[in-house]
């Protein structure tokens, strides 16, 4: 199967290619038109306009997925009443993938896609999607800040006192954009969920140098 790529690489990626299908690189959205499927691994922020840029191409029966845990199938609209075949489809960790879809159909090519490399797909909702992004976003950072402690503790103690990442455990979804991480806030209603995932975020943002993620966080701190 010919897949047309719209932005980063991702797992989602490589399960694809390790099956065997051929992955096109697409930097116009008139080339969606000659591919079986097409995904779209941008940040969220730019899906929506990557879909209305597609709008035009589309033809009926092809393949579009997009991989974003923040977006429902619902931002895909614009392509399903040509006929595509709708599906979003987020990596959550270790083999597990949340999978929403506009149909059965679609629901069915997405758990053959996974099935095939031995990946585990949850049907959830659009809404389900939207209250498990800030959650998922706040686990990764985290895991960033607990790795940050663990460095500096290998530092500071005998380094076979400390376990090792591997034996503390992985979080394997892929890391957040800023801009996801932005958007994922938004969704929280927990006044102290939010505090506390504005606090990670800064203290990311400062482990990391960026300014713009940590610039970000102390301004919320300050509302």
């Amino acid at each position: 199967m010919v897949v047309g790529w719209f932005g980063r690489e991702n797992r989602f990626r490589a399960l694809l290619e390790a099956q065997g299908h051929d992955i096109v690189e697409l930097s116009s959205p008139a080339a969606a038109v000659d591919c079986e499927a097409l995904v779209i691994a941008t940040s969220q922020a730019q899906i929506e306009g990557t879909v209305e840029a597609l709008e035009p191409h589309i033809r009926r029966g092809q393949i579009v997925i997009h991989t974003s845990i923040g977006l429902g199938v619902q931002v895909l609209d614009p392509v399903e009443v040509h006929g595509a075949l709708a599906m979003a489809i987020a990596h959550v960790g270790a083999d597990r993938w949340v999978v929403t879809t506009s149909d059965e159909l679609a629901q069915g090519i997405a758990e053959v896609l996974l099935f095939e490399s031995g990946q585990v797909s949850l049907a959830k909702t659009d809404a389900e999607r939207v209250e498990l992004a800030p959650k998922i976003a706040y686990a990764q950072m985290v895991r960033q800040l607990a790795r940050a402690a663990h460095r500096d503790l290998k530092e500071l103690l005998d380094e076979q006192a400390v376990p090792s990442e591997q034996e503390q455990g992985e979080f394997l979804a892929p890391r957040f954009e800023a801009s996801d991480i932005y958007a994922a806030f938004q969704s929280i209603t927990d006044p102290g969920f939010r505090k506390a995932f504005v606090e990670a975020a800064r203290r990311v943002g400062e482990l990391e140098h960026n300014m713009e993620l940590e610039m970000w966080g102390l301004q919320e701190e300050l509302r």
